[in-house]
């Protein structure tokens, strides 16, 4: 027995108010209510019906297909926590309805509070943070969409190691099948951005899904698949959507980011055929024989090129690659003629391109690289051509210096297979210059690798 000198050093419990006739949502959610009516602090911040009396249980409403949600307003400040499960009710348009279930309520949270905050750039993500959740309750499409960026979200915090859930195939799946609904009707007013920002979230969904564990099981090095190069199939997808939706009218919610993606897209295409700078131009990150591999001559190495001799027998082996490839030799011969040259136009964009820094406001700059590529240099690529090929390599490693998570898994699988696939092809036609070209890109995806273990 404790001693009564002991007694009184016994910690007691802090009293306090227990919550018995609270709201039904903060009753589901297991939190404490402060009973405020018409309408408690949490049920406010949420944007949701308040609910009380018994009518309205937590059994009750997780079945109850007439829930309101408040979509009309929303909080000015950032959601913190999301709201209780509830079943979502369809466009104007469809019947469709997503009941909402427990484990929602933490994917919909870590969306809100991480994962919008990755899309767009430091001058839009308020817009996509203010705009998407509220739209998401009000469509299945867009809130399958949320649950599964969210799935993946978490499956790229640990890239080689987690499961995936079944859960994120079959919101996946929802959201990619009630897109194509969409797209096979009408398309209303009242929808345009919601599949303006669908899009832009499937888009981002496609590079984050990466099945291949190994370099040896993505491309080019596997069989031919559908889903090889599937970039292209997006970025087409993606215009073709801009073009139905129409998100730079005045009364888009997305007017800012859409104008955004609009202004780098055309930036970018304007490189490849803007006049080149007389003066010379420095350069850290390419090496100096990128260029001449690709019988492409800039001014930012012209007098170099002319006045060094190695560089002159590089150009050498470059022609002979361009032969051994069944290349017309004619088209290099005329290396200034953006037409006889299929690689000029990708080639001197990445020159002008990468050479900026790879920071948070230029992140979407060197995204609208790979939309910027002309169809001849893209049916290149899907032919496996191996100069084609090294550019887009470049672009991966490029891309690997900021580590997305929607992105960075792919770059490093499918560019350690590109890098082997063209050793093992730059080794057999004997293009030392190619060898060369190669160790760049293969150095910074293996220390972009290391960076997990």
């Amino acid at each position: 027995m404790l001693s009564a000198n002991n007694s009184g050093s016994i910690r007691k419990r802090k009293a306090h108010r227990k919550s018995r006739q609270g709201c039904a949502n903060c009753k589901l959610r297991g939190i404490k209510c402060d009973e405020t009516k018409p309408s408690c602090e949490r049920c406010d911040a949420f944007n949701v019906v308040c609910c009380y009396g018994s009518k309205f249980s937590p059994e009750s409403l997780l079945a109850k297909q007439s829930f309101q949600v408040h979509i009309g307003t929303t909080s000015p400040s950032v959601m913190q926590s999301p709201p209780a499960p509830l079943p979502i009710s369809g466009s104007r348009d469809s019947l469709e309805t997503y009941q909402l279930v427990a484990r929602d309520i933490s994917l919909i949270e870590r969306f809100q509070r991480r994962t919008v905050w990755t899309i767009g750039t430091g001058a839009t993500h308020h817009v996509y943070a203010a705009k998407t959740l509220p739209l998401a309750f009000t469509n299945p499409l867009l809130m399958h969409l949320v649950l599964a960026m969210a799935e993946m979200h978490d499956l790229a915090m640990d890239p080689f190691g987690s499961r995936e859930p079944y859960s994120l195939r079959y919101h996946w799946y929802h959201a990619v099948s009630s897109m194509r609904q969409y797209l096979n009707n009408p398309i209303a007013p009242s929808e345009r951005d919601l599949l303006w920002v669908s899009a832009n979230l499937i888009s981002i969904g496609y590079l984050a899904y990466v099945e291949e564990r190994s370099p040896e099981e993505a491309w080019p090095l596997r069989p031919p698949s559908p889903a090889d190069l599937s970039c292209f199939i997006i970025c087409n997808g993606q215009k073709l959507i801009a073009q139905l939706t129409n998100p730079m009218r005045e009364d888009s919610a997305f007017y800012l980011p859409a104008m955004e993606m609009c202004n780098l897209s055309t930036w970018v295409n304007r490189l490849s055929t803007a006049e080149t700078k007389g003066e010379e131009r420095s350069t850290q990150w390419l090496p100096r024989e990128f260029e001449s591999f690709f019988g492409v001559s800039f001014s930012r190495r012209h007098t170099c090129t002319m006045s060094d001799d190695s560089n002159a027998s590089d150009d050498g082996a470059g022609l002979q690659y361009d032969q051994n490839n069944n290349i017309n030799q004619d088209r290099t011969r005329g290396i200034d003629n953006v037409r006889n040259n299929p690689y000029h136009a990708a080639v001197k964009a990445a020159v002008e391109l990468f050479e900026r820094e790879l920071d948070e406001e230029n992140f979407l700059m060197h995204m609208s690289f790979v939309r910027a590529l002309d169809p001849p240099f893209r049916q290149l690529l899907i032919h496996k051509d191996e100069k084609a090929m090294l550019v887009l390599l470049y672009w991966y490693a490029k891309m690997c210096d900021r580590r997305v998570w929607w992105l960075w898994k792919k770059c490093c699988i499918e560019g350690l297979a590109m890098c082997r696939y063209l050793e093992r092809a730059f080794t057999a036609s004997g293009a030392e210059v190619g060898l060369r070209l190669l160790e760049l890109p293969m150095a910074r995806l293996m220390a972009a690798l290391k960076g997990t273990v």
